[in-house]
């Protein structure tokens, strides 16, 4: 019994002693370069017991004896190791090849040295260095042939992305947005911080996958998810001063009183003009009593840009959650101009039985963006004014109450308010059915309710709201619902060392539904409760209802012979309802190889060397939902005393034989990797050809209708893209990594109606030229996107208009005008000397450099537009060179100075001819976009804040430009309703728990 007894006590006291907690600690290293790993997870098995890595790649956790540990780092090889004591460990991680890292593409994955289409993948860690929510920015350089063009720099605003050129001229060009694998209508509905990838589909083989809503490219995001056995809290918050930037100088008081003096001279053609002439009565007060204001002074202000993120993940083999709540509020530098969002995300996952799991996502936001009242623009704003009483009060007319047109900017942005609200819910389910062990079903569901209420209000005093209008108000309200139910049916047939065959099949049902309700009124009872006030007089009551469906039908087949030579080919079937009984469905097959030319060339030097070759079809449904019916609209008449409703057919002549508009992609790629991958890289050329266009034509008033759309002619893209990316120095205390992207494109009208005209002169036969609804004229052989007018040739100067000058000027040309050419020679300057001048650049690109030396890093990324033309709207207003109003200071021709720059200021309308080719400038730049210095923590901070890891930096946004094109931004023009861009200056810090 004792010695019973004694075994018992033996067992239960080891029990214990095996299973007690020690402290492991150790450093995690790559086992090539030996240097630290920050950032690595450190697991205890089959539990979600975890840490992190610090920066130096020091670890220390509480394990029970016995217990297996898992050592994990993005781009490594997972390693396992058995706790039996407290040792210190040294765990050396094997680099994974990055050939093998997992790419997200179309309902799918892949491995990145399997790709066979056009895929780019952007750094979401460089990305997302800048602050904004404009997510759009954050690809701009980081893609080859992705352009992105500034659209709206006010807080909340938005930009344009392009991918390979414009396909389309009426159908949209705007990528689809894919994110989790549902479609979004803005990248602006998703926080910065919550996203983990971005991966860009380019050519027809990669997108076509998704069909008629991917003609224009797709944006895959992935957005963060919590990792198996390990959880943490995460904090990422900056604050961003916002200072208004710009390369010209405005004249102020002197300047403009010389400047409008000059445009008198040169008038007159008298040395003094009388100033009864060239300033009213109340103007010479202001000059005499130096009343002089500077607009920019009194209306901008540097501003704040805040961001809170905060989010949760935790993760077991049975189940996982992701959360966050996002905060973001900026402050805009113009008065009433504002924005803030917040967010709350929640990715969830859970395994409900051995063959079936869900996953779920949504996704709640609330958003509220204020806008300045329309038409600010302090630029043309003369400085000889008076903004003030002499009790300091705002006074409305800063010229006195004689000159109405002269509104105090300052007035009537008090008396203005123009708010936007913003609710949006995203709700998905997908259920995951593992029918065999190579046979996976799944059933995604997506709604999105997205309610927009807008409400603007001009106060009885404000400009627009007086005159016995008793203020004006507007009330918008949106409602979007968009459906989505997915069947996905994945099947891996062959896989073993030889062969390796899959196939997935989708059908996919997509409705969006649209209201619009606006309602415009007058005549408030008072201005206290703005635009929600009453109002006797309804001004306006418009309403518009649409719904769109598509119907999808999807079959993709991969296949890999030997890992070497590789096979996709991708077929989808598309039926929408916006097009006729007739021509509802479109078809886009696809096929796309590769091979690995690198496995028979064996050298080693060459990690990787894959040739791709691609061919395939995407459609364009960009018409819109009601345009192949006719419609009506609204016209009540009156029947002797009565007023009877009624209503007449739409300005629009509907197109019942409106069908898909088609754009075929051929893509060749070389992908390559050299000195273990140090050196890695991409050459693409691409060529895309839409046909069955989809254009507006004007008809002629004799019709009874203004505008029809149709199908014809084609359009081409061409272009040649190179993304390189070098690991120049590698080792445990400094790694320094340079990467270049480099783009062009060139797009060409190859047909359009085919109707033919005659020459009276010469009797040759010509295509005629149309003008689309945006005012661009179409020709065959040319852009899309050209300007159409007579060829800038210099100001003309005195050497000019003497015997023997090469030059021979126009009849009535004088000294200081500007000069067009004449490419007939016939002395006659009209339409026939227009020609067509390239709006799109030469090329784009953009030069990024990351340095790391110990804990601290460095990063600078470089963006360039080159060959760009663009019309100044500013010098393009001949108000401005009569000095009627300001604007940026020149140096304008005048019989002292002489410009060959610059054309004589002159207050007489009729000499300003030409002004548009003389503003259609070169707008290339050179800009230093991102400049961000970081310390990332060592252990005494860790210790100190109790984190896990932690990172402190700062940004600089949009520091240097350098360019030609006068304005806030070479991307803005210079015209009325402009918002500046600004250079910021970002403090953040980000910490994990």
């Amino acid at each position: 019994m004792k010695q019973s007894a004694l075994f018992l006590v033996i067992t239960l006291l080891s029990s214990f002693l095996y299973s007690q907690n020690i402290e492991v600690t150790g450093i995690i290293t790559d086992a090539d370069s030996g240097k630290p790993i920050p950032g690595a997870t450190v697991v205890v098995l089959n539990s979600n017991q975890g840490v992190i890595s610090d920066f130096d790649g020091n670890f220390s956790i509480e394990v029970p004896t016995g217990e297996t540990l898992s050592f994990s780092s993005l781009g490594y090889q997972t390693t396992l190791r058995v706790i039996n004591q407290n040792d210190k460990l040294n765990i050396s991680l094997i680099p994974n090849n990055e050939l093998d890292e997992i790419v997200v593409v179309g309902y799918g994955t892949q491995k990145r040295s399997n790709i066979v289409g056009s895929v780019a993948t952007v750094n979401v860690d460089q990305a997302t260095q800048n602050p904004t929510t404009n997510v759009s920015e954050l690809l701009r350089g980081r893609a080859a042939g992705v352009q992105v063009n500034l659209d709206d720099a006010r807080p909340g605003g938005n930009s344009n992305i392009v991918i390979r050129g414009n396909v389309s001229v009426a159908g949209g060009n705007n990528p689809l947005i894919i994110v989790d694998g549902l479609p979004y209508d803005s990248l602006n509905d998703i926080a910065p911080e919550d996203i983990k990838s971005i991966e860009i589909l380019k050519d027809a083989a990669s997108t076509s996958i998704y069909g008629a809503r991917a003609s224009n490219g797709v944006i895959l995001i992935t957005t963060k998810r919590a990792v198996e056995g390990y959880t943490s809290f995460n904090y990422t918050g900056y604050v961003t001063s916002q200072t208004l930037t710009r390369n010209f100088d405005i004249y102020d008081g002197p300047g403009y009183y010389q400047f409008r003096t000059d445009a008198w001279k040169a008038r007159l053609g008298i040395e003094n003009p009388p100033l009864k002439f060239v300033w009213n009565e109340f103007e010479l007060d202001l000059i005499k009593n130096d009343n002089l204001v500077n607009w920019e002074d009194l209306a901008i202000n540097d501003a704040l840009l805040t961001s809170h993120a905060l989010s949760y993940s935790s993760g077991t083999d049975k189940s996982s959650i992701y959360s966050s709540l996002n905060y973001f509020t900026q402050d805009g530098i113009i008065p009433n101009s504002g924005f803030d969002r917040l967010q709350f995300k929640l990715n969830f996952s859970n395994q409900l039985t051995d063959k079936l799991s869900m996953d779920g996502i949504i996704n709640i936001q609330n958003a509220n963006q204020s806008r300045e009242t329309g038409g600010l623009f302090l630029v043309n704003l003369s400085p000889i004014a008076k903004p003030f009483d002499e009790d300091g009060g705002l006074v409305k007319y800063f010229l006195g109450q004689e000159n109405a047109s002269a509104i105090n900017p300052i007035w009537d942005q008090r008396e203005s308010s123009d708010e936007t609200e913003t609710n949006l819910t995203d709700l998905s389910l997908r259920f995951n059915y593992d029918i065999l062990p190579e046979l996976t079903y799944s059933l995604k569901t997506f709604f999105r309710n997205r309610n927009t209420d807008q409400g603007t209000y001009r106060s009885s005093l404000h400009s627009a709201g007086d005159e016995g209008n008793n203020g004006i108000g507007v009330l918008i309200d949106t409602q979007y619902k968009q459906l989505l139910i997915e069947h996905i049916l994945n099947y891996q047939i062959l896989e073993d060392d030889i062969h390796k065959l899959d196939l997935t099949g989708v059908h996919s049902y997509d409705e969006q539904n649209f209201k619009y309700n606006q309602l415009d009124k007058s005549d408030f009872v008072n201005d206290a409760l703005g635009y929600n006030g009453l109002a006797s007089n309804l001004l306006n009551n418009s309403r518009d209802v649409w719904k769109r469906r598509i119907l999808s039908f999807m079959g993709r087949l991969r296949y890999s012979y030997k890992d070497k030579y590789l096979l996709e080919m991708t077929t989808r079937a598309d039926g929408a309802s916006v097009f006729s009984q007739n021509n509802k469905w479109g078809w886009f097959p696809a096929v796309s190889a590769a091979y690995k030319l690198d496995q028979d060339l064996n050298l080693e030097i060459i990690d990787q060397l894959k040739l791709r070759l691609s061919y395939g079809a995407t459609g364009n449904q960009g018409i819109n939902p009601l345009e192949s019916l006719g419609v009506a609209n609204y016209s009540p008449y009156t029947f002797g005393d009565l007023t009877v409703s009624g209503s007449t057919a739409s300005s629009r002549l509907r197109n019942p034989n409106l069908q898909w508009e088609t754009t075929t992609t051929l893509n060749g790629g070389v992908d390559f990797g050299i000195f273990s991958n140090r050196v890695r890289g991409t050459v693409e050329y691409y060529k895309s050809n839409t046909t069955d266009l989809l254009l507006d034509r004007q008809l002629a008033t004799s019709s009874g209708y203004t505008v029809t759309r149709f199908n014809v002619g084609e359009l081409q893209n061409t272009g040649v893209e190179l993304t390189l990316n070098n690991s120049i120095i590698q080792s445990k205390d400094v790694n320094f990594d340079l990467g270049f992207i480099w783009s062009t494109n060139q797009n060409e009208i190859i047909t359009l109606t085919g109707e033919t005209q005659i020459n009276p002169q010469t009797g040759a036969e010509y295509f005629i030229d149309i003008t689309d609804t945006s005012g661009r004229r179409l020709s065959i052989g040319q852009p899309i996107n050209s300007l159409w007018m007579p060829e800038y040739g210099g100001i003309y100067q005195e050497a000019d208009f003497l015997d023997g000058s090469p030059i021979i000027p126009r009849v009535g040309a004088k000294p200081g005008q500007i000069r067009v050419i004449d490419q007939n020679e016939d002395g006659v300057i009209d339409i026939n000397d227009n020609i067509f001048i390239n709006a799109d650049p030469d090329w784009y690109g953009s030069i990024n450099t990351t340095l790391r030396v110990k804990n601290f890093d460095l990063f600078m990324d470089w963006y360039f537009v080159q060959g760009v033309t663009r019309v100044n709207s500013v010098l393009a207003n001949g108000e401005y060179w009569k000095s009627s109003v300001n604007g940026p200071i020149v140096s304008y021709y005048t019989a002292e100075n002489p410009s060959t720059q610059w054309p004589m200021a002159n207050a007489n309308a009729a000499w300003l001819k030409y002004l548009n080719s003389f503003a259609a400038q070169d707008a290339s730049y050179q800009r230093l976009r991102t400049l961000t210095v970081g310390y990332n923590f060592g252990n005494i901070l860790n210790q100190l804040f109790k984190t896990k890891s932690g990172r402190l930096y700062f940004t600089g946004t949009n520091l240097l430009t350098f360019t030609d094109f006068l304005s806030y931004s070479p991307e803005q023009d210079l015209n009325a309703g402009i918002f500046p861009e600004t250079l910021n200056m970002t403090l953040g810090i980000k910490l994990t728990f």
